[in-house]
């Protein structure tokens, strides 16, 4: 197989979270080293789909059911043999592995899964019952044995899939996420963002994410009414979600309601993460955290809870950034003080970013879909991120 060949991202659930920005980012990046790009989805437009390469060859989808779309294709695959398919999804990749079941080996394709979550981790959080649980294991492992490979953010994913799925090690890759692209943090921030961005305010500290469990919000408010018990300062959510209503109810009840600003849903957190004193990750369970990566590359500091599986790897075991146990708001609230008071140098937090390059991440991604063969070696650089 050549560099001619092409990849296929087969995508029809497609939307706008951080599984679909690291498509685009990975699509870009392929064409960026010539390597011919097909994207297949249901949407027809968005704010990640309308970023991609004029290269990159858009399929619109026009089925709804599993079938139907399984069925398209196959078609495709059968038009353009030898297509190495890349989905991301779990709901797409069972349609992509029932595919590949059925052409067995007819097109010459070859599947990749790229799983951004820690999937295993997920399944024991939500607490199936214990048959259920079961099941879902051995759905997964059955599906992840049949691709030609998994592709995981994080070490920590790829042993939980080794280990407790009892998928072969050789099948399963971790790759760094293609993040940092080249015009990532170019620019100075916009002004008038926010009132607590003006000159001679209080440090302001930002959250980035969807308002939902996961994420543990709750967990974050608490630690932060005990650190505004100590000093001034600030607290930026963005991120929409079902939790919303309860966050707010909580600010309250914690009389933290004044200091506290969920800003909803932002296309471009850059400018807030770029004037913000400190980031915050809370979660219980993380796959590999684009924003955390985010920050350091612009020189912010960081705090994040130490949960499976992606914050210890970034932050190199608390080297870049302080790393606490899950749901403990004291703890949490100590590390956010000593890191106001004591804040990591810029220029050093940028080192922890460096293999999160888009062209560094797409490298190692055709090396391991087996179309790296003529690429040369590549130094994983960041973008030229102004200092702060």
């Amino acid at each position: 197989m050549t560099l001619g060949s092409r990849v296929l991202f087969f995508s029809p659930s497609f939307g706008d979270g951080g599984v679909e920005r690291d498509t685009v980012n990975l699509a870009n990046g392929f064409i960026d080293l010539g390597v011919s790009v097909r994207l297949m989805t249901r949407a027809a437009g968005g704010a990640f789909l309308d970023q991609l390469r004029p290269g990159v060859e858009r399929i619109t989808l026009s089925e709804i059911n599993p079938g139907g779309l399984g069925r398209e294709l196959e078609q495709v695959l059968r038009e353009h043999p030898g297509s190495v398919v890349l989905s991301c999804n779990d709901a797409d990749d069972r349609i992509a592995i029932a595919v590949k079941r059925r052409l067995n080996g007819q097109t010459g394709a070859r599947f990749y899964i790229r799983v951004g979550t820690a999937i295993v981790s997920r399944i024991r959080e939500d607490r199936f019952h214990h048959l259920t649980g079961w099941l879902q294991r051995r759905r997964l492992s059955r599906l992840y044995r049949d691709c030609d490979g998994v592709i995981t953010t994080s070490r920590g994913a790829a042993r939980e899939i080794v280990n407790e799925l009892k998928v072969p090690h050789e099948r399963v890759t971790p790759l760094p996420n293609p993040t940092l692209t080249p015009g990532f943090g170019v620019g100075d921030p916009p002004t008038g963002l926010h009132p607590w961005f003006a000159p001679g305010q209080p440090p302001v500290i930002i959250a980035i994410g969807r308002l939902a469990r996961v994420k543990d919000y709750p967990t974050l408010m608490r630690a932060f009414a005990k650190l505004r018990a100590q000093r001034d300062c600030r607290l930026l959510i963005l991120g929409q979600g079902r939790q919303r209503s309860r966050l707010e109810a909580l600010a309250d009840e914690l009389a933290i309601g004044g200091d506290v600003d969920l800003l909803g849903f932002c296309p471009d957190p850059y400018g807030y993460l770029r004037q913000s004193r400190l980031l915050v990750v809370s979660s219980t369970r993380e796959g590999g955290p684009i924003v955390l990566i985010e920050a350091l590359a612009l020189g912010i500091p960081v705090v994040s809870t130490d949960c499976p599986t992606g914050p210890r790897e970034i932050l190199q075991d608390g080297r870049y950034g302080r790393l606490v146990p899950m749901e403990n708001p004291d703890l949490l609230a100590e590390a956010m003080a000593e890191t106001l008071d004591h804040p990591p140098a810029p220029d050093f937090l940028r080192q922890a970013a460096a293999p999160y390059t888009q062209m560094n991440s797409s490298r190692k991604h055709l090396r391991t879909m087996g179309l790296g063969h003529m690429l040369a070696d590549y130094p994983p650089t960041l973008p030229n991120v102004p200092a702060r």
